[in-house]
């Protein structure tokens, strides 16, 4: 949110396109989810098209669309293509927890890197 903010007044427009990028949806739907729904947020979050779509909004404005992927076979590298402003990878390292996964890998990783096509500010204040 605080990226969404920074890069409307650096004159961007909103809402502000990211990816988030799990070793499998599963996962996403187990943790990512949960937390973006939970009371701690006021509610700004909201889940859409079965969990793969999450939109921080306020009042009237949606501020960040977040697309959740699991990368949990290579086809689905493919869906890191999408041009984007930011990219964030939960639980990349493999995992045995909750659910079985081998991470995300080396080509993942550079798919999704060279996806953020989409001007914005650099860094935070």
């Amino acid at each position: 949110m605080m990226h969404a903010v920074a890069h409307k007044a650096a004159g961007y427009p909103l809402p502000v396109p990211w990816m988030g990028a799990a070793d499998t949806h599963r996962s996403h739907e187990l943790k990512t989810c949960r937390t973006l729904t939970s009371p701690a947020w006021g509610g700004d979050w909201k889940l859409h098209d079965s969990n793969r779509v999450a939109v921080c909004r306020q009042d009237s404005t949606d501020f960040v669309h977040l697309d959740l992927f699991g990368v949990e076979e290579r086809e689905a590298t493919i869906r890191l293509r999408m041009e984007t402003c930011g990219v964030w990878f939960g639980e990349p390292a493999p995992a045995s927890v909750l659910v079985t996964s081998a991470g995300i890998d080396d080509t993942a990783w550079s798919v999704a890197l060279t996806s953020q096509r989409i001007g914005s500010i650099v860094s935070l204040p």
